[in-house]
């Protein structure tokens, strides 16, 4: 474990002195970290893309007193406190049946990673050179699932109409604007 003041240099020196095995061991547990934040960015999108879904109902927060902006906050704390799984559920009715599928399978590949990944024994510490650079591979292929995932997402909700995407132009870059589809409605409705 490195302290957090640890330098770039001592970082370097400290590379250039190792072995190639624990080279190896470094760069595992280091694609480990991303692995986690792939699945985390994912699972921060969902939240945060749900929390802006009004067709999405989380039962126990939706009060017909409520403000916006209080059910604003108590969905997202309750989409927050929701594990995947349960983000899923609440998605699921709301998707075709592929989308659905799909995001199924990311919850298994989820699964993988958090509750079986060293089940096999892929301790860092137990593994040479090529068992890391074996489960290395691994973790590569989950954090490429994920990070495609993130962005999948979003066109996920689009083509299930519960978010909108509309072409927006600010400086001369091109991007997009995503919606709830009810968005101008629930304004000018009062």
């Amino acid at each position: 474990m490195f302290p957090p003041d640890f330098s770039q240099e001592q970082m370097i020196s400290h590379l250039e002195s190792i072995d190639s095995e624990d080279y190896a061991r470094f760069f595992y547990c280091l694609n480990m970290g991303f692995t986690h934040l792939a699945i985390n960015a994912f699972e921060d999108r969902i939240i945060n893309m749900l929390s802006m879904c009004d067709q999405v109902k989380v039962k126990s927060l939706l009060g017909n007193d409520a403000e916006a902006w209080k059910l604003l906050l108590e969905k997202r704390d309750k989409l927050q406190s929701s594990t995947l799984g349960n983000l899923i559920k609440i998605l699921n009715p709301h998707l075709a049946n592929e989308d659905a599928r799909y995001l199924d399978f990311l919850k298994k590949k989820r699964d993988e990673f958090v509750h079986r990944f060293f089940r096999n024994g892929e301790w860092p510490g137990d593994l040479g050179n090529n068992g890391c650079r074996w489960a290395t591979r691994r973790l590569l292929a989950i954090n490429i699932i994920f990070t495609r995932a993130n962005e999948r997402f979003l066109t996920i909700l689009v083509k299930n109409k519960l978010l909108h995407r509309e072409p927006m132009s600010r400086h001369g870059e091109a991007g997009f604007l995503y919606s709830n589809p009810n968005f101008l409605e629930k304004i000018f409705e009062k």
